[in-house]
């Protein structure tokens, strides 16, 4: 579970840009959706125990497909929703 923490910090700091910026609505709606996952660990653990025992690619075979270091754009992207402009290097 080496994700969840880094996860939880991106979302602190996207909150903190959004209360910045006026968008309490965001914010809050940010950590209703973590307060709410958080209530909800046990049987979201429970199910994918489940789903791990019937899986034919693992993590580690996932994550090597997945992008490790996207570029600085994408995260400009991210945080200015414009994605429609945003094009990402092939890997």
């Amino acid at each position: 579970m080496t994700i969840i923490p880094i996860y939880l910090f991106m979302n602190i700091v996207l909150s903190g840009i959004w209360l910045l910026q006026g968008k309490y609505k965001n914010a809050v709606v940010l950590y209703k959706a973590i307060f709410w996952n958080v209530g909800k660990l046990k049987s979201t653990l429970q199910k994918r125990s489940r789903i791990q025992k019937i899986r034919k690619v693992s993590d580690k075979e996932y994550f090597k497909l997945c992008r490790k270091n996207p570029r600085v754009s994408y995260y400009i992207a991210l945080l200015t929703r414009k994605f429609e402009n945003y094009v990402d290097s092939p890997l």
